[in-house]
């Protein structure tokens, strides 16, 4: 407990001056508290569908972008330009709204080291997702980069060596959806789907449980967007890094070309400001706005239709055909393979705090109101 260090003075304090302590404590943690909620707002649900919506439409805007001549790490780059822009002031403002000693301790090698490494999986994921995009069928790539908390039940196992029985059902569930999303394109002869393609979306879940996993406890520690915006700062640098290297372009060119900057330029500006403010920012927000009132079984579900919301925004800008039957019933086995491994996860996550809870009162952990 805090206050160990200082034992051998313990008998000088008084309860009053222990209770001064404790509300000293607890104004460094006020002002970012909720307070307790009668209900769910009205307009949680509306902001819900609002990001699925919004996330959604970026799946058909990149692959139409892609098909004018934009590279996949092109898009990626100008999309993290737009979006990191837009979250800076929120950044600026949340970090002066920081308790001193937060923001004091905040700026760490540790902590730089963990951005680094979350930045690198959210470039890698919408890389490979982006490319994806490009080398299968829209719909394909959509149900398969959303696979990601099967990655993270993998990864947990590796690491940890101990994994739900319900999680590993949801990860075997997830392999038959693919499976039957590949074999489905076979024989209803999809022409845009490649073997390729669906691996790059894979991929691209892999890195984003990767961006999940590492960024876990600084998410804990920090304001979103202090979080957030050196996150994608720092993935926008090397997608620009990697589209200097493995392709040839300049800082600004025409619209035939490719570019750091090319998204200012006519052909791109609109979309690339679409992207940016719709699914990098807005959609975002939205998620996080409704995990502080919702279920985050409900806010997983919302996330699982999107692919669904996704291939009919897709087919009404005639970005991708209709899909076919086995299509469809592959994209549901994936879909319901997401959403079982999030709720296994979560009841693991609760199992710990309701053991503790029920625990007999000489068996519970003592806490300071214990103490006499």
């Amino acid at each position: 407990m805090p206050h160990d260090t200082a034992a051998p003075d313990l008998e000088n304090y008084s309860n009053g001056d222990y209770q001064k302590l404790e509300e000293k404590e607890g104004d460094r943690f006020q002002s970012s508290a909720k307070p307790a909620a009668s209900g769910t707002p009205c307009y949680v649900m509306p902001v819900l569908a609002l990001s699925i919506i919004l996330g959604a439409v970026a799946g058909p805007i990149m692959k139409s972008m892609e098909q004018i001549g934009a590279g996949p790490i092109a898009v990626a780059s100008w999309r993290h330009q737009v979006s990191s822009t837009m979250m800076l002031p929120f950044a600026v403002f949340q970090w002066f709204s920081m308790h001193p000693q937060d923001r004091s301790s905040a700026p760490s090698w540790s902590n730089f080291g963990t951005i680094c490494l979350c930045a690198l999986g959210l470039a890698g994921h919408f890389g490979l997702w982006i490319w994806s995009l490009d080398n299968t069928s829209l719909t394909h790539s959509l149900f398969l980069c959303i696979m990601s908390p099967m990655f993270v039940t993998l990864f947990t196992f590796l690491r940890d060596g101990t994994v739900l029985c319900a999680e590993l059902v949801g990860v075997a569930l997830g392999i038959v959806g693919s499976t039957i999303l590949a074999a489905g394109a076979k024989v209803e002869r999809d022409i845009e789907f490649s073997i390729l393609g669906d691996l790059a979306a894979l991929g691209s879940g892999c890195c984003f449980a990767v961006y999940l996993m590492c960024g876990k406890n600084l998410r804990g520690k920090l304001p979103l967007f202090v979080y957030l915006w050196p996150v994608n700062v720092i993935s926008m640098v090397y997608l620009s890094i990697a589209l200097l290297l493995f392709t040839e372009v300049k800082l600004l060119t025409a619209y035939e070309d490719i570019g750091i900057f090319s998204w200012m330029t006519e052909g791109y500006v609109i979309k690339t400001l679409i992207l940016g403010l719709g699914p990098g920012f807005f959609s975002h927000v939205g998620y996080n706005t409704t995990l502080g009132y919702v279920k985050p079984l409900i806010v997983s579900v919302g996330f699982s239709v999107s692919p669904v919301v996704g291939s009919f925004i897709g087919w009404a800008m005639h970005e991708t055909g209709v899909p076919g039957l086995l299509t469809c019933f592959g994209g549901i086995v994936t879909m319901a393979a997401t959403v079982w491994v999030s709720h296994a996860s979560s009841q693991e996550v609760k199992k710990p705090e309701e053991t503790s809870q029920s625990l007999p009162d000489e068996k519970r952990p003592l806490t300071q109101e214990d103490e006499p």
